[in-house]
C-alpha cells in the first residue's frame, strides 16, 4: 500500500481483473515507491497468475465433464440403430482434428468435439424398425428419416445455453449440402454453419467405413474417391482438400478410435464395396 506521506490525489491504483475475481493494487509515486511496495506488487501478480490458473484448470475440467456426459448420452441414442456408440466419438473425434486442421480457434476445436456426439439426437423420434431397415427405404420412410434434423433441432435450441444452441445447429444442418441440394432447409456455401459442414464430413467419412444394417464398409480407395468426387457437391471444398490432403492420417485416427472401443477380434473389415451401392 501507498506509505501515510504520500497526498492520497499522488497514488495510483491499478485494478486487475480477470476471470471471476479482481484485486486493487495500491501504490505511491515514484519517489515512494520503495521496496516493499514492489514486492507487496510482485505478490499481488503472483496472486493473479495462480488464480488465472486455478480457473482455467476449474474450465477445462468443466469442459471435460460436458463432452463426456454429452457423448455418453450420444451413445445411448446410438445404440438405438445399431450402432455401438463408438460412431459418436469417431464423429467427434474425427470432426476435432478436422477444425484444427481448418485453423478453427481451440476454443472452437474444443466446442465442436463437445456438440458433435448429439448431431443424431433426432433419431430418438424415429422408430426402430426404420431405423433399422436392412432394405432401401421406402420414400415415405426416407422422408420420415430425414425429420430426425428438425427434430433434433427442436430437442436442443429449447435450451440458453450456447453449446446446446451449437449442438442444435449442428443436429439441423449436418445433412445440407455444399450445392444447396441436402435437407431439411436446402441450405446452400455459407449459409452453413461451419461446424454442421465439418461434422457432415466426420459423419458420412465413419457412416462409408463401417458396417451398417443396409450396407457393408468400403474400402479406404472408395472412400477417397468419394470425396474426391463429391467436393464442392456434397461437401465443403476447403475442407473437403483439407481432408483429402491428410486422408492417411483422418484412417489412422479412425481405426484408432476402434482399437480403443473393441477387440482386435470384433473391428469391422474393410471390405470394397461399390461408390453405387450407397445414396447418402
Amino acid at each position: 500500500m501507498a506509505s501515510s506521506s504520500t497526498p492520497f490525489h499522488e497514488c495510483r491504483t491499478y485494478y486487475l481483473k480477470s476471470g471471476y475475481f479482481s484485486k486493487f493494487v495500491e501504490i505511491g509515486n515514484k519517489e515512494e515507491f520503495k521496496e516493499s511496495n514492489t514486492i507487496l506488487f510482485l505478490r499481488n501478480l503472483s496472486d493473479v497468475s495462480d488464480s488465472l490458473k486455478a480457473l482455467e484448470n476449474e474450465r477445462e475440467q468443466r469442459l471435460l465433464d460436458q463432452q463426456e456426459i454429452i457423448t455418453i448420452l450420444g451413445e445411448i441414442l446410438e445404440s438405438r440403430s445399431g450402432e455401438t456408440g463408438s460412431h459418436v466419438k469417431r464423429v467427434a473425434r474425427v470432426a476435432g482434428h478436422l477444425a484444427e486442421l481448418y485453423g478453427l480457434s481451440s476454443y472452437d476445436v474444443d466446442l465442436i468435439k463437445t456438440v458433435a456426439p448429439l448431431h443424431d439426437v433426432g433419431k430418438v423420434a424415429i422408430a426402430d424398425e426404420i431405423l433399422n431397415k436392412p432394405r432401401e427405404l421406402t420414400y415415405d420412410e426416407f422422408e420420415l428419416i430425414k425429420t430426425h434434423t428438425s427434430k433434433g433441432y427442436d430437442i436442443l435450441s429449447a435450451s440458453n445455453s450456447e453449446m446446446m444452441r451449437m449442438a442444435a445447429t449442428v443436429a439441423h444442418e449436418h445433412h445440407e449440402k455444399w450445392d444447396g441440394s441436402g435437407y431439411p432447409c436446402g441450405k446452400a456455401g455459407i449459409q452453413i454453419h461451419i461446424f454442421a459442414r465439418i461434422v457432415s464430413i466426420a459423419d458420412v467419412f465413419d457412416a462409408l467405413l463401417m458396417v451398417r444394417p443396409y450396407k457393408k464398409p468400403w474400402s479406404n480407395k472408395d472412400v477417397f474417391n468419394f470425396f474426391g468426387l463429391q467436393s464442392g457437391k456434397h461437401f465443403d471444398p476447403d475442407l473437403c482438400q483439407i481432408f483429402i490432403d491428410n486422408f492417411e492420417e483422418f484412417c489412422d485416427l479412425h481405426k484408432s478410435i476402434n482399437a480403443e472401443v473393441f477387440n482386435s477380434t470384433e473391428l469391422a473389415p474393410y471390405i470394397s464395396t461399390p461408390i453405387s451401392a450407397l445414396v447418402l
